[in-house]
């Protein structure tokens, strides 16, 4: 077996929880990850780092959240038309059934896909960010939680950047999902899927 990927989560700059998936902006790098010191931008860190990698036969795939952001990002300011809110006025958070229970994840925003009132500008922003990434030199995108995103908002990202990009992979994650959705997301595209299975003590039932 020959090792060729190299595999980042997010270096986004995180919102105030500090979560990787809790991302700020979209197009500032985490501060922590970057060396104030070294004189470069964080920009050019980057591009550094995936040069190197390269230069050792590797490419490298970095985490793709588009399901939702973290609630204190600016961008619940500045386009509430792409989020999803309830009744009472709240924004909505991403939720998952784990071990029988349902677990809410507070510090995060959902994007709204289905029944937003600027669709478009949503997905024009995200391809803005794709393309923003492989011109720093990343050649693959694992995609968090890809059953939570229509499969049809995927097949317009995916087909748009493979036009111009035809060598960048989109690998989806289907955690917590059903065998159906994991099927749905399948279709949509997706050059692999993955998911995995916990069995922490290998006694217990599976």
């Amino acid at each position: 077996m020959v090792l060729n990927w190299v595999f980042v989560n997010h270096i986004h700059n995180p919102g105030a929880s500090g979560s990787n998936y809790a991302i700020s902006d979209y197009f500032k790098f985490n501060p922590a990850l970057c060396d104030s010191g070294e004189g470069k931008s964080p920009e050019e860190q980057v591009t550094d780092m995936i040069g190197a990698a390269e230069n050792q036969g590797l490419r490298l795939m970095i985490d793709l959240v588009i399901n939702h952001c973290s609630i204190d990002s600016p961008l619940l300011k500045e386009h509430p038309e792409w989020f999803e809110w309830d009744s009472k006025g709240e924004v909505a958070h991403p939720q998952a059934d784990q071990d029988g229970k349902r677990v809410v994840w507070a510090d995060l925003a959902r994007f709204d896909y289905r029944k937003g009132k600027d669709l478009e500008g949503l997905i024009g922003y995200f391809l803005g960010l794709l393309r923003h990434l492989i011109g720093l030199g990343f050649r693959g995108f694992r995609c968090d939680a890809a059953y939570q995103v229509p499969p049809d908002i995927w097949k317009r990202l995916i087909r748009d950047i493979n036009e111009s990009s035809p060598d960048v992979l989109f690998v989806a994650e289907t955690l917590g999902c059903t065998p159906k959705e994991t099927k749905r997301t399948a279709r949509a595209g997706f050059d692999y899927i993955f998911n995995s299975s916990k069995w922490w003590d290998y006694k217990s039932h599976w």
